[in-house]
């Protein structure tokens, strides 16, 4: 899928292995295990950076510290967050942890090829938004070059359940713990404590990223229609059969954010590959394809006009076991 705040998957299969460590004793069966409370070691650090707007906290003792990052990259974009360290590591073999964000959301499931090694804190567990995914995931190539799974996941798109929801003051209000689940062993529970505020710091952050863009984040807050892409399905054909040769020979996977500044004729002025995990061989295909390639409808304000603004997609780079 590609479409704004949707993630769309780029596929290609090959044999893997999983692979899970240790902590935590494990559970009683008919048991409900208290969970393992981790504090906080450190003050929230809400970040500027030269793509992003990032929030960072550690938790549990300095010697071995876990580590929590919260990152917007684009308006209307769901945010993205790994947590590192040894909250991640579990005693329940290759059994899949779940993580949840607060008590009023259900866990969101870590499939393996969500697994990464963030380097001074080891295993790495990460995701986008703080909801499970809703959107159609294909299993393969074929099944994600397939009529059916296309019209699935356009119906998906055309309802409020297919998107994922961006950083919120409100959403940040129903976040104050966040816990690491695998059903065999105690939950492991990160006390962030509540996040609204934490939030209403990156939203200014990411305000002042539109401005340097040349946009005004009122503007951009009141559009009527955010900029669309035209011949959607074909554009997103083209960058899944698009991926990396080199990165593929070395059974490489990665997780990006293509942001293209749309203008008023709906024409795609500039685009920028933002690369939210290690992708050394992962160039700007994408974008090139998209600059190249796809057709906008411009956004509209209350009174009709188009105007400038930015579109977003983020894209799962993944190799699939046949």
């Amino acid at each position: 899928m590609l479409a704004e705040g949707v993630p769309m998957i780029v596929g290609k299969s090959l044999a893997a292995a999983a692979l899970a460590v240790m902590l935590c004793p494990p559970v009683v069966a008919g048991q409900d295990p208290a969970p393992v409370i981790v504090p906080a070691s450190s003050r929230w650090v809400v970040d500027l950076g030269e793509d992003r707007c990032r929030a960072a906290r550690h938790f549990g003792p300095s010697d071995k510290p876990s580590i929590l990052f919260i990152d917007q990259l684009a308006p209307r974009e769901a945010p993205n967050w790994t947590i590192a360290g040894p909250v991640t590591r579990s005693k329940a073999g290759t059994r899949r942890q779940t993580v949840r964000f607060g008590a009023s959301r259900e866990p969101i499931s870590q499939k393996d090829q969500d697994e990464r090694t963030l380097e001074g804190y080891g295993k790495a567990l990460s995701g986008v938004g703080f909801d499970p995914p809703l959107y159609v995931q294909p299993k393969n190539l074929s099944q994600a070059a397939d009529a059916d799974y296309e019209r699935q996941a356009e119906e998906l798109r055309a309802t409020s359940r297919g998107q994922p929801h961006p950083i919120s003051v409100e959403s940040g209000r129903n976040i104050e713990w966040i816990e690491i689940a695998d059903g065999r062993t105690a939950p492991v529970r990160l006390a962030t404590g509540e996040m609204s505020k934490v939030f209403a710091t990156m939203t200014e952050c990411m305000d002042n990223f539109i401005r340097s863009w040349g946009l005004d984040p009122a503007v951009e807050r009141g559009l009527t229609r955010q900029a669309s892409v035209k011949g959607l399905n074909e554009l997103a054909r083209r960058i899944r059969m698009m991926y990396p040769t080199t990165a593929e020979r070395l059974g490489e996977q990665a997780d990006l954010v293509i942001r293209v500044m749309v203008d008023a004729a709906g024409k795609p002025t500039s685009c920028t590959t933002v690369k939210q995990t290690v992708a050394t061989n992962f160039a700007d295909q994408a974008c090139e394809i998209v600059v190249k390639h796809g057709e906008f409808e411009p956004a509209l304000v209350a009174n009709g006009q188009a105007v400038p603004s930015v579109w977003s997609s983020t894209l799962f780079y993944r190799l699939y076991t046949p």
